[in-house]
């Protein structure tokens, strides 16, 4: 089998190159929850106040998928802070739960599902609006709806099944870790913290692992493309006259849906598929890894960022907001002053009446 790396010095060289990258990344996690704070306080405004023209079960799913955005990334930055150490397929948990003493297998655990359940609950609204989007009088319209049910709760099962695969990862770390140790000539600093946590790489539970990560990636990119792709369908399909102004409002939205969903899986599926990728080919590079990991941990702020910019009633909201701000710091001008230079038309589109019925 061909080593890692050629000698001890390579080793002890890749190590300090890791472990100053791993510094960064884990500076960076100190750092987000500062700078994404006003993101998340602006879009839990908008998302409580502003959506009285939606109907109440959209909202309530909208709000889930947001408190999990905003909770899956004070986990990540705070309470875990996953590290990918190399060469040995490992993560270092040193987050604020390992100062609790709790097992860094579980925070993991917890971690990737809710990455997962964020997806499908992004998928939800997806599904939510092609449902509305198909017309009354459609063909085959309640073979579909049942069909996108069925769609929506394997997209749940799916999520929850691979969160629990995780587990086939966990081992007795004594035994993982000497063989570790007898692998590599120099291994990494951190093998014998309790806080770090590896695997086999040649084991049949990973390999059983890499086999459903793969299928999952499969499924996501299903679901992606086939549901925007029938719900434009219909749009185009049973348009009329009467109804081409909800036809575009329903397209607007369809197409804004689309956009949260494009920017959801940038920050999350495209991650994921490179770990899959450096696992199944061995890839040891730690650049791109932590790069990946920094990018896992924007995720919540970055679709959150397109909740605000997608959505029209939010958008004016936001900028709204920070025209009063940046005014408030520098014009001298009275706060009634502000608020009549900036007071904007309220404007009743199609897309805010819009009732999500189904």
């Amino acid at each position: 089998m061909t080593p890692f790396l050629p000698d001890n010095e390579s080793y002890y060289a890749f190590y300090e190159e890791q472990a100053k990258l791993n510094s960064h990344y884990k500076l960076s996690c100190h750092i987000i929850p500062f700078v994404t704070l006003p993101v998340y306080a602006e879009a839990f405004y908008c998302v409580f106040y502003k959506c009285k023209h939606f109907s109440k079960k959209y909202v309530v799913l909208l709000q889930i998928h947001l408190f999990l955005h905003f909770f899956g990334e004070l986990y990540w930055t705070i309470l875990l802070i996953p590290v990918i150490v190399i060469p040995s397929i490992g993560v270092s948990a040193d987050g604020f739960l390992s100062v609790l003493k709790i097992s860094p297998s579980w925070q993991i655990i917890i971690m990737c599902g809710i990455l997962q359940i964020s997806t499908a609950t992004m998928i939800h609204l997806l599904i939510f609006r092609l449902k509305f989007a198909i017309p009354p009088n459609a063909k085959y319209r309640s073979v579909i709806k049942y069909s996108v049910d069925f769609l929506n709760i394997f997209c749940y099962c799916t999520t929850i099944f691979c969160t629990c695969a995780l587990g086939l990862l966990d081992e007795d770390q004594l035994t993982a870790k000497n063989r570790v140790y007898e692998k590599f000539p120099i291994p990494n600093p951190n093998l014998w913290d309790e806080n770090y946590v590896t695997t086999d790489i040649e084991s049949y539970k990973f390999k059983t692992y890499v086999i459903i990560s793969v299928l999952e990636i499969f499924i996501l990119c299903v679901h992606i493309i086939v549901i925007p792709i029938v719900g434009f369908h219909f749009l185009s399909k049973n348009q009329t006259e009467k109804s081409e102004k909800l036809a575009e409002a329903h397209r607007k939205t369809m197409q804004m849906l689309v956009f949260q969903l494009t920017v959801h899986c940038i920050f999350h599926l495209v991650p994921f598929v490179c770990f899959t990728w450096a696992t199944i080919f061995k890839q040891g590079n730690i650049g791109l890894l932590s790069g990946g990991m920094f990018t896992w941990a924007l995720h919540g702020a970055a679709c959150t960022l397109t909740l605000l910019l997608a959505n029209k009633p939010f958008r004016m909201t936001t900028l709204s907001h920070l025209k009063y701000v940046f005014c408030c710091g520098c014009c001298n001008g009275s706060t009634a002053g502000i608020s009549k230079m900036f007071r904007h038309r309220r404007e009743s589109t199609v897309v805010q009446m819009i009732d999500f019925s189904t």
